[in-house]
């Protein structure tokens, strides 16, 4: 009978360590890897004269911003000759990420001055990232991972931080 009991308080006392590391492993975010080719270019100061930028980001990044936006949402004629246009979105998820990324930022920055220089250096990170992404033609898993995370700002930072620019 006591050993009955000996085993049996052994068992259920494994059992509940290896629930309890299962749960550890669990509640941490991981993510896969990712990495694109870097789209590199740098605008001139024609490109730069009619860009509006905010107390967040400089020039070059709110241009490399409005250049997603526009590779994001293009336009086509409904029927050919008419003026009716429809608006064809691509690859939406990296620019609602992006855009979402901006904004928590801006809202950070304007509760606590002193995070503008990270959260600057943190936006041209995820508009490069984000325009490498994009004119990736494999970056459906990519996509996916900012969908799964997409509530929580600070995740897709993460995301974005964790793909390697080639």
């Amino acid at each position: 009978m006591k050993t009955r009991l000996f085993f049996a308080l052994i068992f259920v006392s494994l059992f509940s360590c290896l629930t309890v590391k299962g749960e550890e492993n669990t509640s941490s975010f991981h993510h896969p890897s990712f990495s694109f080719y870097e789209y590199v270019s740098k605008p001139n100061d024609s490109d730069l004269k009619n860009i509006e930028v905010d107390g967040l980001v400089d020039g070059a990044t709110a241009f490399f911003e409005q250049k997603l936006k526009e590779c994001t949402f293009t336009y086509e004629e409904m029927v050919p000759g008419e003026t009716l246009r429809r608006a064809v979105t691509h690859k939406i998820e990296i620019y609602n990420a992006v855009k979402n990324i901006h904004k928590q930022l801006k809202k950070d920055v304007e509760e606590d001055p002193a995070l503008r220089p990270q959260a600057s250096r943190t936006m041209n990170m995820v508009v490069r990232v984000g325009l490498a992404a994009f004119y990736d033609d494999n970056s459906g898993q990519f996509e996916e991972e900012i969908h799964k995370c997409r509530k929580d700002y600070k995740k897709v930072i993460e995301l974005f931080k964790a793909v390697v620019l080639k």
